[in-house]
């Protein structure tokens, strides 16, 4: 029995996989593409990746910079200490000028960032 042929191509691409949303599968993103031109926009659990944002958002503050790739964050418990939002923020403006403070964003704006960078 021979395999039927499409009669068309279809392809995912631009694969994103967003390690701090995964719990029990693997939570992802992807484009749909059909013979070459965009179609779709697809994911596993696009809510995962807002409930994992918001749960980093309480135990950190979260930032990018423009100097260094990637999602970073400084927890707002250290050494035994649980420290006030404000007062750590404050710590990342003052080390990382440029920074964009995830925590201080209009959610939409900063779970865009968390999906990029995540």
């Amino acid at each position: 029995m021979r395999a039927a042929t499409l009669p068309f191509k279809i392809e995912l691409r631009a694969i994103e996989h967003i390690a701090r949303a995964s719990e029990e599968t693997y939570c992802y993103a992807a484009k749909v593409y059909v013979d070459g031109k965009h179609v779709a926009d697809v994911s596993n659990a696009a809510w995962l990746i807002g409930k994992a944002m918001a749960k980093d958002l309480k135990r950190s503050v979260l930032f990018v910079t423009p100097e260094q790739p990637g999602l970073r964050q400084i927890s707002l418990r250290q050494k035994g200490q649980q420290y006030l939002l404000k007062t750590m923020c404050d710590h990342v403006k003052g080390k990382y000028p440029g920074a964009k403070i995830l925590n201080l964003l209009p959610h939409d704006v900063a779970l865009a960032l968390y999906k990029k960078h995540g």
